[in-house]
């Protein structure tokens, strides 16, 4: 991924082996402290994001005054290779319900049912770019306030897009921007150790 991001033309901000709400957090701080920026791009470590698919983010909001824009990926390598990260359904903030019942399954649409610009219920904000009016307002959480099994936290993207659905917040999504989700079979690993921020100015 972070070769890919080489030669990208804006600046990039890593923030590297903390938890995924706490690189959140810290990304999001940075970004509301230095006023010189409009929006913030969100690129997680598994997803191949190249110089192109910002450019089309930015011809996007060029044409569009979208606060929440994304572009979409495939859910995985595996079973979902042909499914998107996009929903047309709310995946519920709880995982799993104090009676063991599942509350939160993804219903995604399939890569030949989409389209262009598309409104969604919810977004796995495949380079999920957010304009700072919503940056003021929304911060980055993750599903542990609604789930109890310690140590799995996380899922920032579905506390995401219920908090906006709480405050009708439109998430939109050009379906044309597609990107490559390194995941596997819906497993990934996580490293969390000595975290530290990265700056490399665009140059």
């Amino acid at each position: 991924m972070e070769e890919a991001l080489k030669g990208i033309g804006y600046d990039i901000l890593y923030a590297k082996y903390f938890p995924i709400q706490e690189a959140g957090e810290k990304l999001r701080q940075y970004f509301l402290e230095h006023e010189e920026y409009t929006h913030l791009i969100w690129c997680p470590d598994d997803l191949v994001i190249r110089k192109m698919h910002v450019d089309a983010i930015e011809e996007t909001l060029q044409e569009n005054q979208f606060d929440i824009l994304s572009g979409v990926c495939n859910v995985d390598t595996d079973e979902g290779k042909d499914l998107l990260s996009i929903t047309k359904n709310l995946p519920h903030p709880t995982r799993v319900n104090e009676f063991g019942y599942g509350w939160r399954y993804y219903d995604w649409y399939h890569k030949s049912e989409v389209e262009g610009i598309m409104k969604v219920k919810h977004s796995g904000n495949a380079a999920g770019t957010f304009s700072r009016r919503i940056m003021e307002k929304l911060p980055f959480r993750d599903d542990s306030g609604f789930n109890t099994d310690k140590g799995r936290f996380g899922s920032v993207d579905v506390v995401l897009s219920n908090t906006c659905a709480q405050y009708h917040l439109p998430l939109i999504c050009n379906t044309d921007i597609r990107m490559l989700h390194l995941r596997h079979s819906g497993q990934i690993d996580i490293t969390i150790g000595d975290g530290f921020m990265e700056f490399i100015k665009n140059t």
